[in-house]
Formats: structure tokens, C-alpha cells, sequence
């Protein structure tokens, strides 16, 4: 497995994850944003849109094949992929040219849309009222704090030299917090970071032929003054509940076998896989799990040691502000 890699954002980027987390109904309960951020946002937008993004929800081989490519082509527009800049270049583009764009990249598996401009007209229409509806008045300190994210993390890849290899598989795995893909195929080259803010603290991955993105959830800061991350509550909730400490435990003395399935994990702690499913996304998200992902074999995890490390760091630079390491009292 040799694949190099590299951390990239762009405004357009986030437009199209923050739609797909506004639509996906099973991840509302599961991003920090959570239902009632959905709620909040519903009051602005009209009812024709809400129609359609429930259609889309509802019908997942519609919703692939209205975003399908839009991952791929928000790499390849105007150089400031800003969302207005962005929609106007994807109208502009004709079938042919959009067939040329997508048919190098796009899995072997998988069939481009016959009708290639009723997609991308489709497209853009739900793009653009998205955009009017919520994207455009989001707070600018949201999308500021990704773009220093992503401009620091690739000076420090770049600083780190990772390469292609063990070095640039462990650089992901740091960035994600315990992504780890195994048996890729030949044909991979390279998987693009990308820091994102709606879909917290879920990794959005889109496989293509030659390159694989990867959402990942950096620590962006509350923007209330004073009140902790949504990262610390995440990982500080995640050792709360003795179900996860025993999920922990079990990882952590597999030694024999450092991955385990999910069947492994129920078994051993005696819990429904739906329970264990539950937890190990909890875990996942606090970066104390990571999780191995295979085409040939299904999803297996182990324990991430860096994670309490980093959790432990998070938590003093948060609650032990103030104080000074000799007596621990406030100065």
C-alpha cells in the first residue's frame, strides 16, 4: 500500500457536506449539531426545498445520483472554490466536459448518470437555494477556523515529510483520529484531508479511482467565549459509561488479534451489536478507537492509545487554565 497525501478546504467543499448532513435523517441524532439544529433551520427554507430534500432522504439511489461527482468537481473549479464562484463554473460546464472531469476518477463499479446536464442542473438548483436558505449566513468564524485548520495542518504534512507508505498511513490516522484503510487497490494515489464542521464528529469519505477524500473533524473552538469544544464534551463523555470502558478494555488486551469485528466486540461484552455499534461511533469520535476499513473484509477496530493522550491535553489546556503547575491554585 503507497499513497501520498495532502490537506486541502475550500468553502465549496463544506457547502456540499453541510447539505448532505442537513439531508441524511439517520446522522441528526449522531452530529453534534444534532435534531435540533435541523429544526432550527427548517424555519428558513421553503416548502418545495423541504419536499425535496425528504425525497432525496428517502431514496438513496436518487440522493447518490443528484450528488453524484460533486465531490470530484469541487476540486476542479475556480481556484477560490467559493460556494457563488463555485455553482456558477459547475453551470457552465457542458455534458461532454462534465464526462470528461468525472470518467478518469470515478470507481470502475459505478455508471456516470445518463443524462448528465439534468443532473448537474439539478444539482446546482439545490445547491443554490441551500445557499440562500442557510450556507451564506452561517457564522464566518466557523469556516475561518477550517481554513487556518487546513493551511496548518498541510505546513506540518509538508514539515513532517510523510511521503507515501507507513508515514503517510499514519499521518491520516492522526489526522482522523483512527481512520485506517487496509488492502486499498493498486490504482489509489492518493487520499486528500479535508477539515469539516457540519458532519462532526463523522468522517465523510468518498472513494474514487485514483484519490479518496477524507472529511475529517478537526478541534475547532467554541465560539462562545469561555465554553468548552464540542471536540473536549465528545471525548470526555466518551469515558463516561461503563459499556465504553469495557469496550476499551477488551481492544486493549487483544493483543492475539489488535482488530476485532463487531461481532468480536458483542460477544466479549455481551452486548447487541446495535449497542456496541453505538458505542464504538462514541468511541470513534473521541479518537480512542480506530476503525479499519477493507473492501474485502467488513469494518474492524482496535484501541488508540494517542487518544487519551490527547484527550488528557485538551482537558488541561481547557479546565486548567489559570493555574500554575507548582500548586495547581488559580493565579
Amino acid at each position: 500500500m503507497s499513497f501520498s497525501t495532502r490537506v486541502a478546504w475550500t468553502p465549496a467543499y463544506e457547502l456540499i457536506i453541510s447539505l448532505q448532513a442537513f439531508i441524511a435523517s439517520k446522522v441528526h441524532k449522531v452530529i453534534d449539531l444534532g435534531p435540533g439544529w435541523v429544526a432550527r433551520v427548517k424555519k428558513n427554507l421553503p416548502a418545495d426545498f423541504l419536499a425535496e430534500t425528504h425525497a432525496l432522504d428517502q431514496d438513496r439511489a436518487l440522493l447518490e445520483r443528484t450528488f453524484f461527482g460533486t465531490d470530484i468537481l469541487v476540486w476542479q473549479g475556480p481556484e477560490s472554490r467559493d460556494p457563488e464562484g463555485f455553482m456558477a463554473w459547475l453551470a457552465s460546464l457542458s455534458p461532454g466536459e462534465i464526462y470528461e472531469r468525472l470518467a478518469p476518477h470515478v470507481p470502475e463499479d459505478a455508471d456516470l448518470p445518463r443524462d448528465l446536464g439534468a443532473t448537474r442542473d439539478a444539482a446546482v438548483k439545490l445547491f443554490r437555494a441551500w445557499h440562500e436558505g442557510y450556507f451564506r449566513g452561517i457564522d464566518s468564524g466557523i469556516l475561518t477556523q477550517l481554513a487556518q485548520e487546513a493551511s496548518a495542518r498541510e505546513i506540518a504534512r509538508v514539515a513532517q515529510a510523510p511521503g507515501a507508505g507507513p508515514e503517510a498511513a499514519r499521518f491520516v490516522e492522526t489526522t482522523t483520529g483512527g481512520v485506517v484503510f487496509e488492502d486499498l487497490p493498486p490504482g489509489l494515489k492518493e487520499i486528500v484531508l479535508v477539515p469539516q464542521f457540519h458532519f462532526q464528529p463523522l468522517n465523510a469519505i468518498g472513494p474514487f479511482r485514483s484519490s479518496i477524500v477524507v472529511g475529517y473533524s478537526p478541534e475547532i473552538g467554541s465560539l462562545a467565549e469561555g465554553e468548552p469544544s464540542a471536540d473536549l464534551l465528545r471525548r470526555t463523555k466518551a469515558v463516561a459509561d461503563g459499556s465504553r470502558l469495557r469496550i476499551l478494555r477488551f481492544l486493549a488486551q487483544s493483543a492475539a488479534e489488535p482488530a476485532r469485528s463487531l461481532t468480536d466486540i458483542a460477544a466479549a461484552t455481551r452486548l447487541s451489536a446495535s449497542t456496541v455499534l453505538h458505542h464504538l461511533l462514541t468511541l470513534r469520535s473521541a479518537g480512542l478507537v480506530r476503525t479499519h476499513f477493507n473492501p474485502r473484509r467488513p469494518d474492524r477496530y482496535s484501541q488508540r492509545r494517542a487518544g487519551f493522550a490527547e484527550m488528557l491535553a485538551r482537558l488541561e489546556s481547557y479546565a486548567g487554565a489559570g493555574t500554575t503547575p507548582e500548586d495547581g491554585r488559580p493565579e
